[in-house]
């Protein structure tokens, strides 16, 4: 289901700030020690050119965030990954070519997991709630004869796209939602918590699912 979003939720409006006055001292202090860690990784990892050339800076990365082929990854400056991120590119032949682009500003929750083997594109400012999955793959083609494969175990059936996936600027997708190939989710668009997202998903609307 899909409803488009007022004028009035467009970007603009009053927001109100997050308020850590009543926060026990000991978390802020852990707050603080996650932020200056998660900032020290992504400086290193930039040193280090972990990622495709030209990625920016100011990168933050959570405990546990590991990569497959992060030479197939391009990150915009301020890109954010939350702890035990799970970022995979796949069939990447040179070991360089890009495959996964995130723009400035975008924010990845707790848990997330991005599987890359055609081409996924996040815009700027992105916000992914905890435990996403944007995969633009399958092992072998199920859908259409589940039979062909019978005897071959899923781990071992080829890696077939179905086509690249697109979300563009300022989307919000929320906790548990997942991304299948072939989409495109528009400017602005909200998809709701636990959402599976099979089709294009208009700029400026919220998608909750089928009802």
């Amino acid at each position: 289901m899909t409803r488009e979003i007022s004028s009035k939720a467009k970007p603009g409006g009053q927001a109100s700030q997050r308020d850590f006055s009543g926060e026990n001292w000991l978390n802020i202090l852990f707050r603080a020690q996650r932020a200056v860690v998660g900032r020290l990784r992504g400086a290193l990892y930039r040193r280090a050119r972990f990622f495709a050339p030209g990625s920016g800076r100011g990168l933050f990365f959570g405990k546990g965030a590991r990569f497959i082929n992060p030479r197939a990854v391009w990150l915009g400056d301020g890109v954010a990954f939350g702890r035990d991120a799970r970022i995979e590119c796949f069939d990447v032949a040179d070991g360089s070519t890009v495959k996964l682009r995130i723009g400035k500003g975008t924010t990845f929750g707790d848990g997330c997991h991005i599987g890359c083997s055609n081409s996924i594109e996040f815009g700027e400012d992105v916000l992914l709630g905890s435990h996403v999955l944007v995969v633009d793959h399958s092992h072998g083609s199920p859908g259409k004869d589940l039979r062909s494969h019978e005897m071959q175990p899923p781990r071992l059936r080829p890696v077939i796209s179905k086509g690249p996936i697109v979300v563009e600027r300022l989307a919000w997708i929320g906790d548990g939602v997942v991304v299948l190939p072939g989409v495109r989710v528009g400017e602005g668009a909200v998809i709701g918590a636990n959402a599976v997202v099979r089709t294009d998903v208009p700029a400026w609307t919220i998608f909750i699912g089928k009802s």
